[in-house]
């Protein structure tokens, strides 16, 4: 199962958190998965944010979370 690394995407959302608030917005986010090398568009950017309660940002460690959560999902679920 993939992990996302710890010490990358702390220091890419550190930063994209240009204000220093411990949270990154939906185009912050997605900015980091892409230079992760990750494809999502905005509207999966805007739905992550969504599904982690995060109103309009998101903090580190729900991002964390949820980032290993999608890399360690079944391809086959649902089919």
């Amino acid at each position: 199962m993939p992990q996302f690394e710890d010490e990358p995407i702390i220091a890419a959302f550190k930063a994209l958190d240009n204000a220093g608030s411990g949270k990154i917005d939906a185009e912050e986010l997605k900015q980091l998965l892409t230079a992760m090398g990750e494809k999502y568009t905005d509207e999966e950017a805007d739905k992550m944010i969504e599904d982690m309660g995060g109103g309009d940002s998101i903090d580190y460690a729900k991002m964390v979370k949820k980032l290993n959560a999608e890399a360690n999902k079944d391809p086959f679920e649902g089919l």
